[in-house]
């Protein structure tokens, strides 16, 4: 039986995935499993790492739409670990971070979060891509409070950097949206709301990435659209599942979305198209927490 399933989707970024499974160890404890999306360039790379990793699972998306959640679904099928790691095919895990993830083996937790970190492609640079990762985590191991943990759980959106029970996937039946953008968010929310028992560590065993051409790089007003859809979804959800005072606690708006894009400069119009969106589906435009900061403005201001 193998203790770890690595699930990694691909597309097009045979030179990156080659880093990343460089960075795997090959042991018979590790189950790695790369899911092609479909790739459209360096066919004949793509088939020199398939040649040259023997112990790799090799698949092929079939589910008849381009999406990562799409492969990771795939991949999942074929999972045989009793814990599951996602990784992107574009990032690697740091040297020696199967010896941390080992430590967690015989836990009783259903998920474990690391704290990653990232560097931006070409200039070998610290990013900030990692930030609200290592803050989520942070903040709850400072502070383990119902706050902290209702924020680890259902404001940690990404799927890689953590070791999640496969049994609970299976259990509850868990998997990926197959939407071309922000395939994990609701992915990851319902790991948190399922989890009974959730843990942290702040070893790094994982390196995001950035480059121009990552999919969060992009402003493209189609690609904030689909990901307005799945906040909307993952509010609705929450507002569903959740115990009233754990929903006021997590504090969520429409105005979290419009935060995180707010860097991306989508212009005054998108602006203005999300708040009616929103609205008119039932989202809360401005949390607690943001209303509180403009009147604690508008007191600066008035002294």
């Amino acid at each position: 039986m193998k203790k770890y399933s690595i699930i990694i989707p691909h597309f097009n970024s045979s030179a990156s995935l080659k880093v990343l499974l460089r960075s795997i160890p090959v042991t018979d404890d590790i189950q790695v499993i790369v899911v092609d999306d479909n790739s459209t360039v360096d066919a004949d790379k793509l088939q020199e790492i398939i040649n040259s990793n023997p112990h790799v699972e090799f698949h092929v998306n079939t589910a008849g739409v381009q999406s990562a959640g799409a492969c990771r679904n795939i991949g999942l099928r074929y999972a045989e670990g009793k814990w599951v790691i996602f990784a992107d095919a574009d990032d690697y895990f740091l040297h020696d971070f199967h010896l941390v993830l080992e430590r967690f083996f015989e836990s009783s937790f259903d998920v474990i979060y690391f704290v990653p970190t990232s560097i931006e492609l070409g200039r070998n640079e610290e990013s900030k891509r990692h930030v609200n990762c290592e803050n989520r985590i942070m903040a709850y191991r400072h502070c383990p409070d119902r706050r902290h943990e209702l924020w680890l759980r259902f404001r940690y959106y990404s799927c890689w950097s953590a070791m999640i029970r496969r049994e609970l996937l299976l259990k509850h039946n868990i998997d990926f949206e197959e939407v071309q953008v922000a395939n994990d968010v609701m992915f990851s929310v319902k790991v948190g709301l399922c989890a009974e028992k959730i843990g942290t560590s702040q070893d790094v065993i994982y390196c995001i990435t950035k480059s121009d051409t990552s999919l969060t790089a992009h402003v493209d007003p189609e690609r904030l659209r689909m990901r307005r859809d799945v906040h909307v979804r993952r509010y609705l959800f929450l507002k569903e599942h959740l115990s009233p005072s754990d929903w006021k606690l997590l504090d969520s708006s429409g105005g979290e979305f419009l935060a995180g894009i707010i860097t991306k400069k989508p212009g005054i119009a998108f602006i203005v198209e999300s708040m009616i969106f929103f609205r008119k589906r039932g989202v809360r435009l401005f949390s607690r927490r943001h209303l509180n900061l403009v009147y604690l403005a508008r007191e600066q201001r008035g002294k």
